[in-house]
């Protein structure tokens, strides 16, 4: 700004000159002399024109500039804000591809037939638990019925026949019965 170049008007000659110039020959000079105070003006008009021209054209160049520049700025916002959307996306999808990922592996479905199959096997251990009691239970019975068989047949000594219907009969009671 201060190479600025300085505006000269142009000014009329003061009254004093032109009153003691006069009439005379010196006509011819003060139309020079008048011309070149006129001339003056308009070349330093013209260079303050010259002047100006280049900061016209960097003021359009800034102007252009901010535009871009809030353009940019836009453009960024919306990209941010178009990641912040994309990044929660991602995180949803991501929290689904865990959940179908365990319905893959089926952990849930896997522990059920875990429990269902030991509570079969518990339900068979205790279904053969009572038939392995019942087993011993009738193991008694029958060495108690032989216990009875040989001494029927001891007391019997000679009489087969009876000793058979004996033992039929000591065959077809209960534990209880005999006991």
């Amino acid at each position: 700004m201060e190479d600025e170049p300085q505006i000269i008007l142009p000014t009329a000659p003061p009254p004093e000159q032109t009153a003691e110039a006069g009439p005379s020959a010196s006509a011819p000079e003060t139309t020079a002399k008048e011309a070149a105070p006129e001339q003056a003006p308009s070349l330093s008009m013209q260079n303050m024109m010259k002047e100006l021209e280049p900061l016209e054209v960097q003021m359009a160049e800034l102007k252009d500039a901010k535009e871009k520049l809030a353009q940019l700025e836009e453009n960024y916002d919306k990209s941010k804000q178009h990641v912040a959307e994309r990044t929660r996306e991602i995180r949803t999808l991501e929290k689904k591809i865990k959940e179908l990922e365990k319905e893959l592996t089926m952990d849930k479905a896997i522990a059920d037939i875990k429990k269902i199959l030991w509570s079969k096997i518990g339900q068979s251990i205790t279904d053969q638990w009572q038939s392995i009691e019942t087993i011993h239970e009738q193991m008694d019975l029958l060495s108690r019925a032989q216990a009875e068989n040989q001494r029927a047949r001891a007391s019997l000594g000679s009489m087969p026949e009876i000793a058979n219907r004996m033992i039929n009969v000591l065959n077809n009671r209960t534990g209880l019965q005999l006991a």
